[in-house]
């Protein structure tokens, strides 16, 4: 790619961030150094301290975009006149889809994933409060349609979280896959997703005494 021309720095940092991101997919995560970024622009790693102050730095503007077009499909997942039950599956099958479609099928980008996990990047760190946010919003519907009782519904959106991690995590996703495939059995992670959600909805009910923590 040839040196960005541009003197707006925004547009050079998107250039820099957007020749990462293709080494890290074609060459691997761990290998692309900022030598490796400056040489592909024709710059110099110097230079590239004068847009970002590190790689981490680069790395999280990459996974940034990566998180923000999971979280776009969000809304698509759920549907108004759905029930919050019908709504909380969808929306979890689809982002346990698209964890396995986006996050598992290239190596740099799952080694990038593997780290902002593993070290609580920032941005890691927003997407899930931002994710737990929007479980809230499903369950108070429920609770204002009379599907749900009444309950702290950040509480539940985080036990929600808590119970369906090894469907969201990509390294607890591509353990299992492996598992799977070592032993010779056939993976039922969706179906198993579903069950956890419909069995955890029904303890939600307006008709059973009411949650304590």
């Amino acid at each position: 790619m040839p040196r960005p021309k541009s003197t707006d720095t925004e547009a050079t940092r998107q250039a820099i961030a957007a020749v990462a991101e293709d080494l890290f997919r074609t060459v691997g995560y761990h290998k692309t150094t900022l030598a490796d970024i400056a040489s592909r622009l024709g710059m110099s790693p110097a230079n590239i301290y004068r847009f970002f102050r590190s790689k981490q730095e680069i790395n999280g503007v990459i996974c940034d975009g990566l998180i923000a077009d999971f979280e776009t499909s969000w809304k698509t997942s759920v549907k108004r006149k759905a029930s919050a039950t019908a709504n909380l599956v969808a929306f979890f099958i689809a982002c346990h889809r698209h964890g396995r479609a986006h996050f598992l099928s290239n190596r740099g980008v799952y080694d990038m994933m593997d780290a902002a996990i593993d070290q609580n990047w920032p941005v890691m760190l927003k997407h899930i409060d931002r994710m737990e946010v929007f479980v809230a919003g499903i369950v108070q519907r429920g609770v204002q349609q009379g599907e749900f009782q009444s309950c702290d519904t950040r509480k539940v959106a985080a036990l929600f979280l808590l119970a369906v991690h090894p469907f969201l995590d990509p390294r607890r996703v591509s353990r299992t896959l492996q598992d799977c495939a070592t032993l010779g059995i056939e993976e039922h992670m969706e179906s198993d997703l579903r069950g956890i959600i419909t069995l955890l909805t029904r303890g939600l009910s307006p008709q059973l005494p009411s949650l304590s923590w």
